[in-house]
């Protein structure tokens, strides 16, 4: 297990919007995939913990405290979750482009429904910096 440094990038291309942000957390590899822990820090006294399991073309993403998620990611499907936060509980459905995981980064392209509503294309970059 690695302490590291984690820069996420998060473009949301129908939107227009790219929201970087920079987390500290921990890697480790298990099996074949790999494993990324970190927190966020949202403001207000509001914390967000991240899990991203990745393992050959599929991530799953867990996400608890102010933002409360679980959602598979696998490339050519749709999946389907739901995303609890401040504004109330939405159905999300993704379909997924593309998933890759290595020791320093991650990278995971979707298309995004939130209650049948198509939000367009997000690309989510992971750099990991070892501290």
């Amino acid at each position: 297990m690695q302490q590291v440094k984690i820069h996420i990038s998060t473009k949301m291309k129908q939107q227009g919007q790219t929201i970087e942000q920079t987390c500290f957390g921990k890697q480790f590899s298990k099996g074949e995939g790999w494993y990324y822990v970190y927190k966020e820090d949202l403001g207000e006294n509001q914390e967000v913990s991240s899990t991203i399991k990745v393992n050959k073309g599929m991530a799953t993403i867990i996400r608890t405290g102010a933002i409360r998620m679980r959602q598979e990611y696998i490339v050519g499907q749709w999946t389907e979750g739901k995303y609890e936060g401040p504004f109330g509980m939405m159905w999300m459905e993704t379909k997924t482009e593309q998933v890759t995981g290595t020791e320093d980064q991650f990278l995971l392209v979707y298309r995004l429904k939130l209650n049948g509503e198509d939000m367009g294309r997000y690309e989510i970059a992971m750099n990991m910096e070892v501290i």
